[in-house]
């Protein structure tokens, strides 16, 4: 399926989601209805659309959290931290660090 069309396909469409098929196809030199069949099939397989917030232009606040938890308990501190957190490791080494990146929208009144 990934073919070296597609990964220039792939390419495009990661540099810019919001690229027309149209545009597209003229850039990569191919028939518009074969770009979009191809199109639409990367997007019922392999993409994932997904929004984010602009923290800068919405007010939002972004840090880094390392949080050095006893023996056995770092999943346990994990989980409170997901409903909060763009993402969240558990680091097992010595410390039983758990390392997150949290996002929160702030209104700016």
């Amino acid at each position: 399926m990934v073919d070296e069309i597609n990964l220039k396909i792939i390419e495009e469409l990661v540099k810019n989601p919001n690229t027309s098929s149209m545009s597209l196809a003229t850039k990569l030199r191919m028939p518009l209805s074969s770009l979009q069949r191809r199109r639409a099939k990367l997007e019922e397989s392999i993409f994932v659309k997904v929004y984010h917030i602009n923290l800068k232009e919405s007010g939002g606040k972004m840090g880094d959290v390392v949080i050095n938890v006893d023996k056995g308990r770092s999943r346990e501190v994990a989980k409170k931290f997901k409903s909060i957190a763009m993402s969240v490791s558990t680091r097992i080494n010595s410390e039983h660090n758990v390392s997150d990146q949290i996002q929160r929208y702030c209104r700016v009144t």
